[in-house]
């Protein structure tokens, strides 16, 4: 598997810079300042989904998921259902980078989230996507990520919004086998941290 992040090739490399360097510079400028769906974030899953849950030797694959993963909650309104959202992203991805990607717009909208239905018949690259947007606030998670989940999901109040937040990791909707894995390997530290801030909220 390439490692996008620490190239050692100059051509490839330089292709690279061109490509994602541009889109880095767009999410900078352009970020939506949520609480939780920030550049942060959109930084955080794209990492996930290339280097993380992706274990295969397809370039153009990991490329895609590298670029959708940064694109995917672009210029996040907030807005619920999430299928806001989408559609949203997609109209300034079109807007801002003056293209119009099938390949993006299609896997990007596999991400759309239902909670009646978190695990919906999607793409392999769309499953590998979904499983890195799902394990984000566990992989990198602070009480930053929580809060920021708690502002923009709401409830009655931190500790209780915790307590959910306790039972949801513990049952992550996942699909692909690296997934489960890495969730299996962070998940008892991952509940230590909700408790230690629980017993602080409370």
């Amino acid at each position: 598997m390439l490692n996008l992040w620490i190239m050692k090739d100059i051509r490839l490399e330089s292709f690279i810079e061109s490509r994602i360097g541009l889109i880095l510079t767009v999410l900078r400028n352009n970020d939506s300042n949520q609480p939780y769906h920030d550049i942060n974030h959109l930084i955080g899953v794209s990492y996930l989904a290339s280097q993380v849950i992706y274990t295969g030797e397809d370039y153009d694959a990991q490329f895609d998921l590298m670029t959708a993963g940064m694109l995917h909650d672009f210029c996040h309104t907030g807005l619920k259902p999430d299928s806001e959202n989408i559609s949203y992203t997609i109209k300034c991805i079109v807007e801002t980078l003056d293209t119009d990607c099938d390949w993006w717009n299609d896997l990007i909208k596999e991400t759309e989230y239902n909670f009646n239905n978190p695990l919906p018949d999607v793409s392999d690259l769309g499953k590998i996507l979904r499983d890195a947007d799902q394990l984000y606030s566990s992989y990198f998670f602070n009480e930053h990520i929580l809060i920021g989940l708690y502002k923009e999901l709401g409830g009655d109040s931190v500790a209780k919004f915790i307590e959910r937040n306790i039972e949801y990791v513990s049952n992550l909707p996942l699909y692909t086998d690296k997934a489960k894995e890495v969730n299996e390997k962070i998940l008892p530290d991952v509940i230590e941290k909700h408790m230690e801030l629980l017993a602080k909220y409370k």
